[in-house]
């Protein structure tokens, strides 16, 4: 947006109907085309600025503050620091902030604020006037961390989930310290359920289990493969309580940059042995261990080394290959059952299953029947006979 803009009369008549708004261009051009709409915005529900420029006074862009409805914002760009919000009011806010003195004033006061996804890039972040933002409502936070980390500043008591990215690709303790700190402020995290962090080549730093003692009811972590430190410290027990290090923990993916060291493998062996059999009533079983990676031949060459051989393998290791599961013979004839059905029924084994008259004869069908008929009269006494098949049940569209 810049220079005369002769519809912008139009749109600041009917402002009283604005329900979403969408405005980018300079801070003096959007005062420009729209300082009248002050007290005139009664139905604005969702607000999104970019700010390609900051070229004019700190308290320039105010006309969105008092606006009654207004619950979603988005904020991108120079100095957006300065855009004046009813901040009490807001329920979601997106900030990707850039050369920002403070970027963190729309976080002041925002007491009903339940989703935040915050970037702060080259901003400064003023640890005097920004220390202790209380968000007592915030249940989803999605951070991407620079220089400065916003985790330093804030109180979350009831966050649920937590997305952390690295994209600098620097993770270090810092980084894990104002997490600790974060959770200690906030009563120690006792709703969060998920914690993600993501970094494409740093390895996670050690000390991510002084992180974990603050969050009691973490079901899902995601992050990149912890240190060997970390992964036995997932594994002990509490000499005192007899519980592990988080006991409502079912899902863990982690990431992982080069081939594992004999003794990481060790390690993750002995995590899943105490997580994946327990029978506790307080505590909750491992359901997913998952490593997962891009690509690699260090990968290729450990699938090769824990006996998988298929050209379309999955790239993540099972859990059948960290518990050292042994096959028998129901597995074996379940295997052969169900490579014969992918056979039978092209795309089966793509979940996009190929059932059409003219590509199939009555033959084909009868046979179908008849395997499907074999499988349903196999007598299965141990449930890992049907998880070291690897075995899928088909479903057919009608």
């Amino acid at each position: 947006m810049g220079g005369p803009f002769p519809a912008s009369d139009l749109l600041v008549r009917s402002s009283e109907r604005w329900q979403v708004v969408h405005i980018r261009g300079s801070a003096m051009a959007i005062h420009n085309h729209f300082y009248r709409v002050w007290g005139r915005i009664p139905n604005l529900e969702r607000l999104v600025i970019a700010v390609v420029a900051f070229d004019a006074g700190s308290d320039t862009l105010h006309m969105f503050q008092t606006a009654p409805k207004l619950r979603e914002v988005q904020l991108v760009g120079h100095n957006i620091g300065h855009i004046k919000l009813p901040n009490h009011q807001l329920v979601g806010l997106h900030c990707l902030a850039s050369h920002t003195r403070n970027p963190l004033s729309q976080l002041i006061n925002a007491n009903h604020l339940e989703n935040l996804i915050y970037q702060s890039k080259y901003s400064d972040i003023d640890p005097i006037t920004n220390v202790n933002i209380y968000l007592p409502s915030l249940k989803l936070l999605y951070t991407r961390v620079f220089h400065s980390s916003i985790l330093d500043f804030l109180t979350v008591p009831i966050l649920e989930n937590l997305h952390i990215e690295d994209p600098l690709n620097c993770l270090d303790t810092a980084i894990l310290r104002s997490l600790t700190e974060m959770a200690s402020r906030s009563g120690n995290l006792p709703h969060l359920q998920e914690l993600h962090i993501w970094s494409l080549l740093a390895e996670m730093p050690e000390g991510l289990d002084e992180v974990l003692r603050s969050t009691p009811a973490l079901q899902l972590l995601d992050t990149p493969i912890p240190s060997l430190h970390d992964i036995l410290a997932l594994a002990s027990t509490n000499t005192g309580s007899g519980l592990p290090l988080v006991t409502s923990l079912e899902l863990c993916y982690f990431g992982l940059t080069k081939a594992l060291a004999p003794e990481t493998f060790s390690a993750l062996k002995e995590f899943t042995d105490s997580r994946c059999e327990l029978r506790d009533q307080y505590v909750s079983p491992l359901r997913t261990l998952r490593l997962a990676t891009e690509c690699g031949q260090w990968w290729d060459a450990i699938i090769k080394s824990l006996g998988d051989t298929e050209p379309n393998h999955v790239r993540v290791i099972r859990q059948s290959q960290l518990e050292l599961w042994e096959g028998s013979d129901t597995s074996a004839l379940l295997t052969v059952l169900n490579n014969q059905l992918f056979d039978l029924v092209p795309g089966l084994s793509t979940g996009n299953p190929v059932l059409s008259t003219q590509s199939f004869k009555r033959n084909r069908f009868k046979n179908i029947q008849n395997l499907l008929e074999k499988i349903e009269n196999v007598k299965v006494d141990d449930a890992i006979d049907i998880l070291v098949s690897s075995f899928i049940s088909p479903s057919f569209n009608k």
